[in-house]
């Protein structure tokens, strides 16, 4: 697509955004003009972080660092999205946007449950149904101030009031799959059908709408 419109392609990064594992340093004004992502959320794949589940951590022998492989845990969607827009927050030029996908329980969201930054403020918030039970948001913030590190720690725990509201909607129906559970390929099949069904319900109301 960008080599179709002349565009120049972006850089794409793979990350780990928790406040162990993120090391990118950011001039006061910012450093990228947007952020567009697409966090994995558990419905498919789960995303994962620098940590080790064990009490006793014991350090790396030097004759291994070189060639040493971090140890990851589960990142739950609810501690990633908070993160994900403090960072953004962070790292953003004034004016910048954030993007992202947020899967939601459709009978319960409300847009209480969005990742609220003093610096940052939601622009647009718009729905894609995945079945009759689960859609994700495709969300858009701009930032509105300049970050202030000093302020880091208040930053966050403003951004995290709403992460276990955030929990809270996304315990889906343990067949869609949650956080760490893998689907079957009956489970796939079901969230296809239900979304067929779901988009033809549309296209009928639509028509009727129409006419």
């Amino acid at each position: 697509n960008f080599d179709q419109y002349g565009l120049q392609k972006p850089d794409l990064w793979r990350m780990d955004f928790s406040p162990r594992g993120c090391c990118i340093r950011a001039p006061p004004e910012g450093l990228f003009d947007a952020i567009v992502c697409d966090p994995p959320y558990g419905i498919r794949a789960g995303a994962r972080k620098s940590g080790s589940r064990r009490k006793l951590i014991k350090p790396v022998p030097e004759k291994y660092k070189e060639n040493h492989i971090p140890q990851t845990q589960v990142y739950e969607s609810y501690d990633l999205m908070p993160d994900l827009v403090d960072n953004a927050a962070r790292l953003l030029v004034q004016g910048g946007r954030l993007v992202y996908l947020l899967p939601v329980a459709t009978e319960t969201y409300t847009d209480d449950v969005l990742p609220k930054h003093p610096c940052m403020k939601v622009v647009a918030n718009s729905e894609d149904f995945l079945t009759m039970k689960i859609s994700r948001r495709l969300v858009t913030m701009e930032k509105i101030l300049s970050y202030d590190i000093n302020k880091q720690d208040m930053y966050r725990q403003e951004t995290r009031k709403h992460a276990n509201l955030l929990k809270d909607n996304n315990e889906l129906p343990g067949k869609y799959g949650t956080e760490g559970t893998k689907l079957t390929k009956a489970d796939r099949r079901a969230m296809k059908k239900e979304t067929r069904e779901q988009r033809r319900k549309r296209k009928v109301e639509k028509l009727t709408t129409d006419s």
